[in-house]
């Protein structure tokens, strides 16, 4: 059965129908692009980072290659904090010099300033 939208039957002359696009078809360059960026998305590993939250609503997402001070991560991420921002790691304070996982997530409560 060739493949029909509801507008076809207002758009196609009476008796005509849309034929299904052909297999191995050449694509759109949108649909080309879609392609691609799902093929990069399943690639994404949550293990190669660790997720920065702040308080005042950021995210970032910031890559490393195995455990890392927060300090490091701060670095890593173009990130400034002013003296009194609390650090929180699995609903624990911790200091600036404590080592995290990938795939962790910490989260900054005070000021916080840049990243991406």
């Amino acid at each position: 059965m060739p493949f029909q939208t509801p507008l076809d039957d207002e758009l196609a002359p009476q008796g005509e129908e849309h034929p299904a696009p052909a297999e191995g078809a050449p694509q759109d360059e949108f649909g080309a692009f879609l392609d691609g960026v799902t093929e990069e998305g399943g690639q994404f590993d949550p293990n190669t980072i660790v997720k920065f939250l702040s308080t005042a609503g950021g995210s970032q997402d910031i890559p490393v290659e195995g455990p890392t001070t927060i300090s490091e991560l701060l670095a890593l991420g173009g990130i400034a904090v002013g003296a009194n921002v609390q650090f929180w790691v699995n609903n624990a304070q911790v200091q600036p010099d404590f080592v995290v996982a990938p795939g962790a997530t910490v989260t900054a409560v005070g000021l916080v300033k840049g990243g991406a």
